[in-house]
């Protein structure tokens, strides 16, 4: 009876040490399904931090309206705001803050940004400026929203503003056309193309507060798309550096830059999951433009979608294990998702670690910020050269 009983033990130790194990089987990325069927150009989905509401663009209604739908498929549903064209969400950590740009219908006037509360179905107007303002890109917690202005004819300008409407910062750059503006989760930092009137354009950071501007790349080659990480540590951005346009990765204190695709091909527009750990992007690298997914140390290059539409726009959940896109046939489109499955352990069983936390608070920025930027990292300007391409990571 004692060596059975042993021998129990023995084998619920083994048991214990093999769910313990790094996994054996690697994840992998499920089947993509289709979320909406609006029959429509549905395009620009953007995913909540936390990886359950998914906002978008649609023309379903006759005119550019921007909707929600839950992750599951369920719960489609139009931001109220008749009479006018809206374009271009940002959501926060769990889609309980949208803000989007607008412009009356059959009107001239400049687009601005509206803000929308689904728990209260209240729209507002978020900016009053006498020119046009978009591209905006809001924290997790929902509080800073970052955009721009077109001040002039090609001048455009890196603005800010807080939730309630308040505190509008215009900032003083170098370069007169700043666009693509990308704010961290956390809201300490935003990433943007910046270009001089002669030159390319590059990739600059900078503090929210207005300081700590630093410059990402330099040269001749055209650098676009920025995406930054949660804590504002890392970008990724597409670039002509190396030939075609490729995806890279950036140290936000401007220490070095990563290749992190060879696919040949166009790959472009980036984006970062806010943990930092993927990048999903479009690529025609294989005939067709399809959704490619890279791990940011270079492995795991996944090829996410198949021949039949051109797959458009990701947009990763902050620990990069939900992506949703745009799927184009023909004149119309619509919004597709695809999540990351396992990695599995012996016994075939899910390791709960990888599993999506929907509920969780959102991450506080002084957590995030502490993830992987080193004690003094940004402060003040990138002093000397742009560091070349792989000096400081190695070739990808």
């Amino acid at each position: 009876m004692r060596r059975i009983a042993l021998l129990g033990i023995a084998a619920l130790a083994i048991v214990i040490a093999a769910l313990a194990l790094p996994p054996l089987l690697p994840g992998r990325w499920g089947e993509p399904r289709r979320l909406t069927n609006l029959n429509a150009i549905s395009k620009l989905p953007r995913i909540s931090g936390n990886g359950e509401v998914i906002a978008f663009q649609s023309d379903a209604g006759g005119e550019d309206d921007i909707y929600l739908i839950n992750w599951d498929g369920t719960g489609l549903r139009r931001i109220p705001h008749p009479n006018a064209d809206d374009w271009a969400p940002a959501i926060n950590w769990d889609g309980s803050r949208i803000v989007f740009e607008s412009r009356p219908l059959g009107s001239g006037g400049a687009g601005q940004l509206f803000a929308f509360d689904p728990g209260s179905g209240s729209v507002r107007q978020l900016t009053n400026n006498p020119w046009p303002c978009s591209q905006a890109s809001m924290s997790y917690d929902g509080e800073r929203i970052a955009f721009m202005g077109e001040v002039a004819e090609l001048r455009h300008e890196l603005f800010s503003i807080l939730w309630d409407g308040s505190g509008q910062r215009r900032y003083e750059l170098p370069s007169v056309r700043n666009a693509m503006p990308s704010l961290s989760g956390d809201g300490s930092r935003i990433a943007y193309r910046g270009k001089d009137r002669s030159g390319a354009p590059d990739i600059f950071v900078v503090d929210w507060d207005g300081s700590g501007f630093r410059r990402l790349t330099s040269g001749p080659a055209i650098d676009v798309n920025p995406s930054i990480s949660a804590d504002g540590s890392l970008v990724a951005f597409s670039s002509v550096m190396d030939g075609p346009w490729e995806i890279y990765l950036a140290r936000a204190d401007g220490s070095g830059i990563k290749r992190l695709t060879r696919l040949n091909a166009s790959s472009l527009h980036p984006a970062l999951s806010g943990d930092g750990s993927r990048v999903a992007f479009e690529s025609n690298a294989a005939g067709d433009w399809d959704i490619w997914v890279a791990n940011s140390d270079g492995s795991g290059l996944t090829r996410i979608t198949g021949a039949g539409t051109e797959d458009l726009e990701p947009s990763l959940s902050h620990d990069g294990r939900r992506l949703v896109y745009r799927a184009r046939s023909g004149l119309k489109s619509e919004i597709w998702a695809v999540s990351y499955e396992g990695p599995l352990r012996w016994l075939g069983l899910f390791s709960p670690s990888i599993q999506p936390s929907p509920r969780a608070d959102p991450p506080r920025a002084e957590s995030l910020r502490g993830i992987a930027i080193r004690p003094g990292a940004g402060r003040g300007p990138l002093r000397g050269p742009t560091p070349a391409p792989d000096r400081a990571w190695g070739r990808a």
